[in-house]
């Protein structure tokens, strides 16, 4: 690959880039700021591929509805986005509604069986349920408690104490409340196990009685030690203590590391931080420098431009979706475009991230070596 790279790079002496008359003024580059560009037409509908992509991750154990919420969920092989995990990390783990929903499930003499995504809850006719809340203060993606009443959604099947339950007519055995302002689901665990009216009662009960509090603070981590793992579970267990979501990923060529090896971490292991506090985390890669021809178009000196590598598992669309889905910092107000092309293979040649009229990075397809402004956040710059 690295030899191919090379060879390919020697051949670019001149670039006629299509989308300016040249490389601009060099300048240092002030960081990224909201845009109000037009979007990309491409980056957006491609990211927007990725994103729905990703979130299918997430959804585990339920069968796919149209009244369904999708419940937050944990990962498997991959790191979801959406619902999965509140502002403190994965729900089940870190997020307070599930220690609520834990009392109430005590509270109402009922057991937990097991927790997966959310509660299994044992019920008193020898089935078994699921048994989640979730605070939409925390939960960007959560749907409003009102959306499923005033769109006709969910009607009142039963009153409880004062407490209107919301059952769903595309699913018999969903059912909703609201308790402390957060949105209650009790679900059956297969086609015929309808939670009973008995354990839907208790439940109901147990959560008016059980008080909840939303400004939890997110309790301290310690900042693990994993330099020498392989990036991807080093990240995971990033995740796992609700860190992941903020960290700063830089792949970067380190002489004498094995590649794909985590190098350096920022807090070092064995500080406390808060959870969803930054980490800087390092991975070592080979990185084949581009053409100097390649990188004068940046709208950045020499001093301030930094080379920079890819992932080792990729999300493998095409076009610009292959570039911002495994390349950090770029946002959708950016352009992301073709500048070279080869006759071969379509999409093979060099990017541009274009930012404001500024070109930020240039990027190289398939083998995601590139160069990027300092300050621009583009892979971690």
């Amino acid at each position: 690959m690295a030899d191919d790279l090379k060879e390919r790079f020697r051949a670019i002496d001149a670039l006629d880039f299509p989308h300016g008359a040249g490389p601009p003024a060099a300048r240092w580059l002030h960081p990224a700021r909201e845009s109000t560009r037009a979007r990309s037409v491409i980056t957006a509908v491609v990211a927007l591929f990725i994103g729905a992509t990703t979130l299918g991750f997430a959804i585990l154990a339920f069968e796919r509805d149209p009244d369904r919420p999708q419940p937050p969920a944990t990962p498997q092989d991959e790191f979801p986005t959406g619902p999965g995990t509140c502002d403190y990390g994965p729900w089940i783990k870190h997020c307070p509604e599930a220690d609520w929903a834990r009392s109430v499930v005590a509270a109402a003499g009922l057991e937990i069986v097991d927790e997966e995504a959310v509660l299994v809850v044992g019920t008193s006719g020898g089935g078994q349920s699921y048994f989640w809340a979730m605070d939409p203060s925390h939960h960007g993606q959560v749907t409003p408690f009102s959306e499923y009443i005033d769109g006709g959604t969910a009607r009142v099947v039963e009153q409880v104490d004062g407490v209107s339950v919301y059952g769903f007519t595309s699913n018999e055995r969903l059912w909703l409340w609201r308790g402390h302002g957060l949105n209650v689901w009790l679900d059956g665990r297969a086609p015929l196990a309808e939670p009973s009216r008995q354990d839907l009662v208790a439940l109901v009960r147990a959560s008016r009685s059980v008080p909840y509090t939303s400004a939890m603070p997110a309790p301290d981590v310690t900042i693990p030690d994993i330099v020498g793992l392989r990036d991807q579970p080093a990240l995971r267990k990033l995740y796992e203590l609700g860190l992941n979501t903020n960290a700063i990923v830089r792949y970067r060529a380190t002489a004498g590391a094995d590649p794909w090896r985590v190098v350096s971490i920022l807090p070092v292991p064995g500080t406390r931080v808060a959870r969803g506090a930054l980490v800087e985390v390092v991975v070592a890669t080979n990185v084949t420098p581009l053409p100097r021809a390649a990188t004068n178009v940046l709208d950045c000196d020499l001093q301030h431009r930094e080379a920079f590598g890819g992932p080792y598992l990729r999300i493998a669309p095409g076009g610009s979706g292959y570039i911002v889905g495994n390349i950090g910092g770029i946002t959708l107000t950016e352009e992301v475009i073709q500048a070279t092309f080869d006759e071969n293979e379509q999409w093979k040649g060099l990017w541009h991230i274009i930012r404001e009229g500024s070109v930020v990075a240039v990027v190289d397809v398939p083998s995601l070596d590139g160069v990027a402004c300092q300050g621009s956040g583009v892979a971690g710059t």
